[in-house]
């Protein structure tokens, strides 16, 4: 048998390899298939900047998030079943463009050019508009002009969703009337203020306790009268309640326990004398930092348990109520928070504890118009 030559080996090694080159397909033919670090993250970036490219259109269309979302979701499902290491990536990108979204959506001011409020809540404005007797606060309430452009309504920088209503009367003409349903319809609306207007003694609606996205309500001084609605307890992302400056009562307060993120909350001149355990459920509101409950009708500063479990707690005010006995032991347990603490007008009688002395982050301190007898501590 005759020897092949070395020029026939080097034929047939190069036919050998021709024929393996034509059965793997070449890499224009199989794009998902990375070859190394620098051509993954070429493909990452590219892809990358294609899903920043969808996103800028959404936002342009102001499209709600929520559709965002849902477009990205199944977006993103393809990509899963070509590559998962890609999916991965853009996935991040993604979430952290829907982060810096919400960043960049300012709560202050009006939304940027091009964006304009939805039919839906420019409707029901106009419909809660009916129910109030406005002088000439809502003069500017139209339907000729963008909502977000209204007096007192802020919207979504992005989406151009109602997310504010500020129509406390402290420097204008008081609204009246009612407050009526069509509020329900400002599905994003997180702050609520109509302190200091004058309801003429209405009551505070119900409904307002389905309104779960708001974060901020004060209905302070605004002449509403009657229970306060147990439904107020729904609304569990609430982090600011001022319901003070009413005539307002209630017979319990344990639709308030639901409020876990509540920092601030002021009921002062809400009759709570038939609440017997106000203070237990108060001292439970893990976020407190602020509470007033000046002029309460409050009868008893003492706890069945000895302490409360304030963890937060800067400012108390406990002033104008019918405590009558001495300072209770446990307000010096909140030494390591308390900045201002308000006991004036209570008849407490008995020496100033020297453990007073022990709230050494103390700045406001308001002791008139009680009995107390004894030295006043130089601690203090």
């Amino acid at each position: 048998m005759k020897k092949p030559s070395q020029a026939e080996l080097r034929t047939s090694t190069k036919k050998g390899s021709d024929d393996c080159a034509r059965k793997i397909p070449s890499r224009s033919n199989r794009p998902w298939l990375v070859r190394d670090a620098r051509a993954w993250l070429a493909l990452v970036l590219n892809e990358s900047l294609f899903l920043l490219y969808q996103t800028t259109v959404y936002l342009h269309q102001s499209r709600c998030p929520s559709e965002l979302v849902q477009y990205f979701s199944s977006f993103l499902i393809t990509y899963m079943i070509m590559n998962n290491f890609i999916a991965i990536a853009v996935l991040l990108l993604f979430w952290f463009l829907v982060a810096a979204t919400s960043i960049f959506s300012s709560t202050d001011g009006q939304p940027a050019a091009g964006v304009v409020c939805s039919e839906k809540e420019k409707r029901a404005l106009l419909s809660f508009k009916q129910g109030l007797t406005t002088a000439n606060r809502l003069s500017s309430w139209s339907v000729h002009q963008d909502c977000c452009q209204w007096a007192g309504v802020h919207c979504d920088n992005v989406t151009g969703r109602v997310i504010e209503l500020r129509l406390s009367a402290h420097d204008s003409y008081r609204l009246g009337g009612k407050i009526t349903t069509p509020l329900l319809k400002l599905e994003f609306l997180r702050y609520l203020d109509l302190s200091w207007n004058d309801f003429h003694g209405t009551s505070i609606p119900s409904f307002l306790g389905s309104m779960r996205s708001l974060r901020s309500l004060n209905l302070s001084n605004a002449g509403f009268v009657g229970a306060i609605p147990h439904q107020l307890g729904n609304l569990s992302s609430l982090r600011y309640l001022n319901l003070g400056l009413n005539t307002l009562y209630v017979d319990n307060l344990s639709w308030i326990a639901r409020f876990y993120s509540l920092e601030y909350l002021d009921m002062s001149s809400v009759d709570l004398h038939k609440v017997t355990d106000w203070l237990e459920v108060v001292s439970m509101l893990p976020s407190l930092s602020q509470l007033h409950l000046s002029n309460c009708l409050l009868d008893k500063m003492i706890t069945p348990l000895g302490f409360v479990n304030f963890t937060s707690l800067q400012v108390l005010d406990f002033s104008f109520n019918l405590f009558d006995s001495k300072i209770p032991n446990w307000l010096f347990n909140l030494s390591t928070s308390l900045l201002s603490l308000g006991l004036s007008y209570n008849s407490l009688h008995g020496h100033i504890p020297d453990e007073i002395g022990q709230l050494k982050h103390l700045e406001y301190l308001r002791l008139s118009g009680n009995s107390f007898s004894g030295p006043i501590l130089v601690a203090i």
